[in-house]
């Protein structure tokens, strides 16, 4: 059985993106319907489901518009994260470097012993 999370786990802002958006501009598209004849498949499946395309486009319009205010809410929040997490990972790598300019200082680091071996004023 499919869970919520399962379904809206990668984002209702990919869901729309990647499903509900190109089903509807497929169907809408006037090349969808190009070629189709009276009671060809397509419309016997439609007019079994009780609908013909009319309707279908209508409805998948509607729900397109209905759900777009939630897609952009859902990107807009995916789009904070990823750019909190950029900021975090640029930070552990400036932390990284700037204890390998240490690192590589403390190494550089010239000590002059007087004549008789001992650390020189």
């Amino acid at each position: 059985t499919d869970s919520t999370a399962r379904v809206l786990g990668g984002g209702v802002s990919l869901r729309y993106e990647g499903r509900v958006l190109p089903v509807y501009e497929t169907v809408t598209n006037d090349i969808f319907t190009a070629g189709w004849t009276e009671g060809c498949a397509q419309e016997t499946l439609l007019r079994d489901a009780g609908l013909d395309i009319g309707s279908l486009r209508v409805t998948l319009k509607r729900l397109v518009d209905e759900a777009r205010p939630f897609a952009a809410v859902d990107k807009r929040a995916r789009a904070a994260v990823a750019l909190e997490e950029a900021l975090k990972e640029e930070q552990a790598a400036i932390q990284i470097r700037e204890q390998q300019l240490r690192t590589d200082a403390a190494g550089k680091v010239a000590v002059l012993f007087d004549f008789d071996g001992t650390l020189g004023d």
